[in-house]
């Protein structure tokens, strides 16, 4: 017995035919983009934003009496951003000077050679002393060291702290943005110091940033881990290893503000440069 197809069938099936036909063809045409993005471009999406994060670090102790910034602000190079309590080491200095005051004196009261070369002695060190507690002192006013941003921070007012303490971040604005894209080792040999580059931020698809190759890591990246592989051991496993290259982005302030410490982009470097 035949099996008789409705009309509503026939019009399933017309539909899927040509959903079907759709989606072939939309595959098709995104695999023919694809296969002529990988023949154009040496390419990877394993590459981050990086810019110099250095940490403020305390180089003296003592209780916090003001913080004078708050995170991601603006700053200048010698903006003041945390005052440490002074007085312990105004005391030391005193302390010293007065020394120093009754050593001279011991000098006018010295009565042979010997005993005058120990005074001698004794205010040279009061004096390198002083030099130092002067020092200390200037340790308490913690400055700026560059134009930058001002990250996290980790300390507040009234808190106690330590010489050699990360009191907080700052992003470095006169060295510039970079990124380090990690290719793999089989594409490092299409790739050239001066190539130039188009840079494409995740958080940023519809816009292209210019860039440079600057210069290639003389290692590989697993060479710089804490424990780098030892192929000898017995346990190797062959894996394509990563290259980091560094490449300069191209743009004025403004333009690379929007782009951040971290942010992933995808790097595609044009096969075929030339360089005089």
């Amino acid at each position: 017995m035949k099996k008789k197809y409705t009309l509503t069938d026939r019009l399933i099936t017309r539909i899927t035919g040509w959903i079907s036909a759709i989606i072939i063809a939309a595959l098709a045409i995104w695999g023919i983009f694809t296969l002529r993005g990988y023949y154009k471009y040496e390419q990877t999406n394993n590459a981050q934003i990086d810019e110099y994060v250095n940490p403020v670090i305390a180089k003296a102790g003592g209780f916090i009496t003001a913080v004078k910034f708050e995170e991601n602000q603006l700053v200048s190079k010698g903006d003041t951003l945390l005052i440490i309590d002074n007085r312990g080491y105004l005391l030391q200095q005193q302390e010293t000077e007065a020394a120093m005051q009754k050593v001279k004196a011991q000098l006018q009261l010295a009565g042979n050679k010997a005993e005058k070369a120990v005074a001698l002695a004794e205010l040279s060190r009061l004096e390198v002393l002083l030099k130092r507690q002067q020092l200390d002192l200037g340790y308490t006013v913690i400055t700026a060291p560059y134009n930058g941003r001002m990250g996290r921070r980790t300390v507040e007012a009234g808190q106690v702290i330590n010489a050699g303490e990360t009191l907080a971040f700052i992003v470095n604005d006169e060295t510039g943005k970079w990124v380090v894209a990690n290719f793999k080792e089989t594409q490092i040999a299409n790739l050239h110091i001066g190539d130039s580059v188009k840079l494409i931020a995740d958080a940023f698809p519809r816009q292209a940033f210019k860039g440079t190759i600057i210069s290639f890591s003389p290692a590989t990246g697993s060479r710089f881990s804490l424990l780098p592989p030892d192929n000898a051991s017995g346990n190797f496993v062959k894996i394509v290893q990563r290259i980091p290259v560094r490449i300069r982005i191209h743009g004025n302030k403004k333009e690379l503000d929007v782009l951040k410490a971290g942010m992933n982009v995808n790097v595609f470097v044009p096969k075929g440069q030339r360089h005089g």
